[in-house]
């Protein structure tokens, strides 16, 4: 829809079914991201749809509590719906955002 609303129009295709699960990227305390590791060969799995960051290291972070406290997103796709949720759960796991407390 973002996409969308700035006149750009992203491929969508079109399937009869598929499970697909998507989880906010959020930290539990406040601070200014200090680094952010993502395994390489994290963007290359074949059931990723979308691992998207908002910030960079040296941005500041927020204890996530509402919507706009996010620092990112996951979309993948699997067989079920649970496995679904399952593999961005363990996505998400494997980005790490090492956040610096705000003195």
């Amino acid at each position: 829809l973002i996409h969308l609303a700035l006149g750009e129009y992203p491929e969508v295709r079109i399937t009869d079914h598929q499970p697909n699960a998507s989880l906010l990227l959020r930290s539990a305390t406040t601070g200014t991201a200090a680094s952010i590791e993502i395994p390489d060969d994290l963007m290359n799995h074949p059931n990723l749809i979308e691992l998207h960051l908002d910030i960079e290291a040296g941005d500041p972070v927020r204890a996530f509590k509402v919507g706009p406290d996010r620092i990112g997103h996951v979309i993948a796709k699997a067989e079920t719906a649970e496995k679904s949720e399952e593999l961005v759960a363990w996505i998400a796991s494997q980005v790490k955002v090492h956040v610096a407390p705000v003195n």
